[in-house]
């Protein structure tokens, strides 16, 4: 989504909902701020296994956390330029995965929960969004067709219920707020975002 600043009753539109800030509670204009950084990752990423572990069924066990999934998340995050906005939407919709289910459970669960969360949530609030060729570039890891294969079946365990409301994003205020603490401690955590693809228009 291409961003303007525009004068909305004196002010300006926020960048990341578009509409005068004012309408917005300063506690989440305090979370839009938090910078994606290594706790943040984390927070995902524990986010993300809980997700897998949940099934639609009640929990299973908990799928290994390991540090290969956490340098997948830091390297697609940083390769695909992906903002706090996108990020905070596609954790709601990891949160929300709970709640249909079930997610099969196969080889790649938590990269395929991550991949198919984040893929929806920059279609949803971008006009003009990476193309799944650019996603399985960025992965390094998927292909193309695997790629629309785990966006159809994560807007299938989501019902394609996509709205997301203020109190959706504020679930994840505290966790947040921790790790942008954490962050300022040792601001040399921060990823850089340095894609070099260019977004195109969506599929």
């Amino acid at each position: 989504m291409q961003y303007w600043r525009a004068s909305i009753r004196g002010g300006p539109v926020n960048p990341a909902s578009l509409v005068h800030s004012s309408v917005h509670s300063d506690s989440l204009l305090q979370l839009l701020k938090v910078p994606i950084c290594h706790p943040f990752v984390e927070f995902v990423c524990a986010s993300v296994v809980i997700t897998a572990a949940h099934g639609g069924h009640g929990l299973r066990t908990l799928p290994i956390h390991t540090p290969k999934f956490t340098n997948f998340v830091h390297s697609t995050l940083r390769r695909g330029g992906v903002t706090t906005s996108i990020l905070l939407v596609a954790l709601v919709y990891i949160y929300r995965a709970r709640c249909y289910g079930p997610i099969l459970w196969e080889e790649w669960v938590c990269e395929r929960i991550f991949m198919g969360a984040l893929i929806v949530a920059s279609k949803y609030t971008q006009e003009s969004s990476l193309k799944n060729v650019h996603w399985a570039q960025i992965t390094n890891t998927f292909g193309t067709k695997d790629i629309g294969r785990i966006e159809r079946e994560f807007l299938d365990v989501l019902h394609w219920d996509l709205h997301v409301s203020e109190s959706d994003l504020l679930r994840f205020q505290d966790g947040l707020i921790v790790a942008a603490t954490v962050w300022r401690r040792s601001p040399g955590c921060t990823i850089p975002m340095n894609s070099n693809i260019a977004p195109s228009k969506p599929v």
